[in-house]
Protein backbone atom coordinates (compact mmCIF):
# COMPACT_ATOMS: atom_id res chain seq x y z
CA UNK A 1 0.00 0.00 0.00
CA UNK A 2 1.31 3.42 -0.75
CA UNK A 3 0.74 6.59 1.18
CA UNK A 4 0.79 10.23 0.28
CA UNK A 5 1.55 13.21 2.43
CA UNK A 6 -1.22 14.93 4.32
CA UNK A 7 -0.80 18.04 2.19
CA UNK A 8 -1.12 16.04 -1.02
CA UNK A 9 -4.19 14.28 0.36
CA UNK A 10 -5.84 17.63 1.13
CA UNK A 11 -5.04 18.90 -2.36
CA UNK A 12 -6.46 15.75 -3.92
CA UNK A 13 -9.64 16.08 -1.87
CA UNK A 14 -9.99 19.76 -2.82
CA UNK A 15 -9.48 18.89 -6.49
CA UNK A 16 -12.12 16.16 -6.34
CA UNK A 17 -14.52 18.60 -4.66
CA UNK A 18 -13.87 21.19 -7.38
CA UNK A 19 -14.32 18.78 -10.28
CA UNK A 20 -17.45 17.03 -9.00
CA UNK A 21 -18.90 20.30 -7.72
CA UNK A 22 -18.48 21.85 -11.17
CA UNK A 23 -20.13 18.87 -12.83
CA UNK A 24 -23.04 18.95 -10.39
CA UNK A 25 -23.45 22.72 -10.77
CA UNK A 26 -23.44 22.44 -14.57
CA UNK A 27 -26.02 19.65 -14.52
CA UNK A 28 -28.13 21.67 -12.08
CA UNK A 29 -28.10 24.72 -14.35
CA UNK A 30 -29.02 22.63 -17.40
CA UNK A 31 -31.79 20.70 -15.60
CA UNK A 32 -33.28 23.72 -13.83
CA UNK A 33 -33.07 26.44 -16.46
CA UNK A 34 -33.25 24.66 -19.82
CA UNK A 35 -36.21 22.32 -19.30
CA UNK A 36 -39.82 23.40 -18.88
CA UNK A 37 -40.72 20.13 -17.19
CA UNK A 38 -41.15 20.43 -13.39
CA UNK A 39 -39.57 17.00 -12.95
CA UNK A 40 -36.34 18.32 -14.47
CA UNK A 41 -36.62 21.48 -12.37
CA UNK A 42 -36.79 19.29 -9.26
CA UNK A 43 -33.75 17.41 -10.50
CA UNK A 44 -31.92 20.72 -10.93
CA UNK A 45 -32.67 21.64 -7.32
CA UNK A 46 -31.36 18.25 -6.20
CA UNK A 47 -28.14 18.88 -8.15
CA UNK A 48 -27.78 22.31 -6.48
CA UNK A 49 -28.26 20.61 -3.10
CA UNK A 50 -25.47 18.21 -4.04
CA UNK A 51 -23.24 21.22 -4.70
CA UNK A 52 -24.10 22.52 -1.22
CA UNK A 53 -23.06 19.13 0.20
CA UNK A 54 -19.76 19.33 -1.66
CA UNK A 55 -19.13 22.83 -0.32
CA UNK A 56 -19.73 21.49 3.18
CA UNK A 57 -17.31 18.64 2.54
CA UNK A 58 -14.76 21.13 1.21
CA UNK A 59 -15.06 22.83 4.59
CA UNK A 60 -14.47 19.36 6.13
CA UNK A 61 -17.99 18.99 7.51
CA UNK A 62 -19.16 15.38 7.77
CA UNK A 63 -22.84 16.35 7.31
CA UNK A 64 -21.93 17.44 3.78
CA UNK A 65 -20.98 13.88 2.91
CA UNK A 66 -24.34 12.55 4.09
CA UNK A 67 -26.24 15.35 2.35
CA UNK A 68 -24.40 14.54 -0.87
CA UNK A 69 -25.07 10.79 -0.55
CA UNK A 70 -28.78 11.29 0.16
CA UNK A 71 -29.16 13.69 -2.76
CA UNK A 72 -27.24 11.33 -5.06
CA UNK A 73 -29.73 8.64 -4.05
CA UNK A 74 -32.54 11.10 -4.86
CA UNK A 75 -31.01 11.66 -8.32
CA UNK A 76 -31.18 7.93 -8.90
CA UNK A 77 -34.80 7.73 -7.77
CA UNK A 78 -35.84 10.60 -10.02
CA UNK A 79 -33.99 9.26 -13.07
CA UNK A 80 -35.12 5.66 -12.67
CA UNK A 81 -38.67 5.93 -11.31
CA UNK A 82 -39.87 9.39 -12.37
CA UNK A 83 -38.13 10.02 -15.69
CA UNK A 84 -37.78 6.28 -16.41
CA UNK A 85 -34.34 6.81 -17.87
CA UNK A 86 -31.59 4.25 -18.30
CA UNK A 87 -29.82 4.05 -14.95
CA UNK A 88 -26.28 3.65 -16.26
CA UNK A 89 -26.43 6.89 -18.25
CA UNK A 90 -27.11 9.16 -15.29
CA UNK A 91 -27.14 7.21 -12.04
CA UNK A 92 -23.87 5.31 -12.38
CA UNK A 93 -21.74 8.50 -12.47
CA UNK A 94 -23.41 9.66 -9.24
CA UNK A 95 -22.62 6.37 -7.55
CA UNK A 96 -19.01 6.85 -8.58
CA UNK A 97 -19.07 10.48 -7.37
CA UNK A 98 -20.17 9.38 -3.91
CA UNK A 99 -17.64 6.54 -3.90
CA UNK A 100 -14.80 9.00 -4.56
CA UNK A 101 -15.49 10.75 -1.26
CA UNK A 102 -15.55 7.60 0.89
CA UNK A 103 -11.76 7.39 1.46
CA UNK A 104 -11.79 10.95 2.81
CA UNK A 105 -14.66 10.39 5.24
CA UNK A 106 -12.34 9.93 8.23
CA UNK A 107 -10.90 13.42 7.68
CA UNK A 108 -14.29 15.09 7.91
CA UNK A 109 -15.50 16.34 11.28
Amino acid sequence: MFSISETAEHRLFNTICAIIGTIMFYRGVIAFFFYDDPRWNLLGLIFFGGVAGIVMMYRRMRIGFWLFVVLDFAVGVVFIFVLQDKWYDHVLPHIMFAALFVPFYRDLR
